[in-house]
């Protein structure tokens, strides 16, 4: 997550990343924010400006997260914090 509005109060996503239960990687890509990103928050969250120079949009990334998950368990840390979309920018959930 990067930090948008004033001081980076807000999180947005920016990177995203899935692995099945053997630690096999699924899918792990940047993800350009609908907003600017004020805060890279690179200390947390390892995102440089650079990293998200032609990273794909929300709605493409949405729909790979969507498609891996469909039918499956989805396990992680605080992970509603994770699938949380605002409903003004989402065109759907990730569910």
């Amino acid at each position: 997550m990067v930090g948008i509005h004033e001081k980076g109060s807000e999180s947005t996503v920016a990177r995203v990343s899935l692995v099945n239960y053997h630690g096999h990687v699924l899918l792990d890509t940047f993800v350009q924010p609908r907003e600017k990103v004020t805060d890279y928050r690179t200390w947390v969250s390892g995102v440089r400006a650079s990293d998200l120079e032609g990273a794909p949009v929300f709605d493409v990334v949405q729909k790979q997260v969507n498609e891996l998950v469909e039918g499956r368990t989805l396990v992680g840390h605080a992970i509603e914090n994770d699938l949380k979309v605002s409903s003004v920018h989402s065109s759907g959930n990730f569910s």
